[in-house]
């Protein structure tokens, strides 16, 4: 057979295949081989041992392996066949504990703490009524602390608090009066602590919503007011809100109102004797607050029977000025809280009381009322 040029000039390009001791990098030459076409192609490379990082084709001819470290084997885990017919016996059934109820405390009769003397004698008179005029003294004048509180004392003397007020209510002296009303459920009070600064008296401060509470209690910030707390009596009480009705200046206000009856005196005084500043006679101490009855009556002397009756309450009021009392420089409001005691208001000769009445604001059209917050 007669080769043909092209074949043997592809037959002196690929040069022959010498053994190696160790692998080489192939040259270009042996990437190209003859197709049947007469063309040169690149041809299909088994895989080789001998083929690879010079390492790896070291580690191939010496024929030794690096030792691996082997790995342990996953052992599985034993499962817990489900219990049949079979092998329902041999099942292991986890006991179900039933827990052990705590052994019975035995029961013990808690009696209530004993009332105090006051209360029992709330209860043996007939119930309070909240209703007409009343002088109110702050519970922080020091004149009443005393009497309250005596040094040494471990309880306190309603008595000597209420004979103390009688003292002064002769004298028009107190820190504030008021009127309640339970047919309309509203009332109003006057305070020097609650001053109108632009027209320089002191706000008519309206008393709406009265409502009877069985047992009136005070929060414990209203408590903080009181010179001791822990001795008040529970026992029926009235409770409102109080506010102003419509007026320039003012923007809004709010405030709240309590009172309850806390002692009743045995039996019934007589009207004390104050004395007259103005010409020095001695009048009865229920007439002392009506110039007239005091002209007509000056250097007599009545007995009239009163009621011994001793309150104490909590009244907080806020007010915030509108534009104009601040240009006028009275600030942006005020706030008062005190805690008090109250009596109630002297009479004239004619059994009326003396005190600020009903007024005109006092009505139904007043719990609708204008300025509350």
């Amino acid at each position: 057979m007669i080769s043909s040029p092209v074949d043997a000039a592809n037959t002196l390009r690929v040069p022959a295949v010498q053994p190696h001791s160790r692998s080489e990098p192939p040259s270009p030459s042996e990437v190209l081989q003859s197709s049947s076409s007469g063309g040169l192609t690149k041809p299909h490379r088994q895989p080789s041992a001998s083929r690879g990082t010079p390492f790896m084709n070291a580690r191939a001819l010496s024929g030794s392996a690096v030792p691996t470290k082997p790995r342990p084997e996953k052992r599985p885990r034993p499962s817990i066949p489900l219990p049949t017919a079979n092998n329902s016996q041999t099942a292991r059934v986890r006991p179900v504990r039933t827990p052990t109820p705590p052994p019975e405390k035995p029961l013990i009769t808690i009696l209530p703490p004993p009332l105090p003397k006051s209360l029992h004698a709330l209860n043996a008179h007939p119930p309070a009524i909240f209703s007409g005029n009343f002088d109110i003294y702050g519970m922080y004048l020091p004149f009443l602390v005393k009497a309250y509180l005596p040094p040494g004392s471990t309880s306190p003397d309603y008595a000597a608090v209420y004979d103390t007020i009688l003292a002064y209510q002769c004298k028009h002296d107190y820190t504030a009066r008021c009127f309640l009303s339970l047919s309309s459920d509203a009332g109003r009070a006057e305070s020097a602590s609650v001053f109108d600064p632009m027209m320089e008296r002191p706000f008519d401060v309206l008393i709406s919503n009265l409502k009877h509470r069985a047992e009136l209690t005070f929060t414990s910030s209203e408590r903080t007011s009181f010179l001791a707390p822990d001795h008040s009596p529970v026992s029926p009480g009235v409770i409102g809100q109080a506010g102003l009705p419509a007026q320039c200046g003012v923007k809004n206000a709010k405030g709240i109102w309590k009172m309850k009856r806390v002692w009743v005196g045995e039996g019934e005084g007589e009207a004390g004797e104050c004395e007259n500043v103005n010409n020095g006679t001695i009048v009865d101490a229920i007439s002392a607050a009506s110039d007239i009855s005091m002209k007509a009556n000056a250097g007599k002397k009545t007995s009239k029977a009163v009621k011994k009756e001793l309150f104490e309450g909590y009244f907080s009021f806020s007010v915030s000025y509108d534009q104009m009392y601040r240009k006028a420089g009275h600030g942006s409001g005020s706030t008062c809280r005190f805690a008090f005691w109250g009596v109630r208001a002297m009479k004239d000769n004619a059994g009326k009381e003396i005190g600020i009445g009903p007024g005109k604001g006092i009505g139904a059209g007043m719990r609708k009322g204008l300025g509350w917050g």
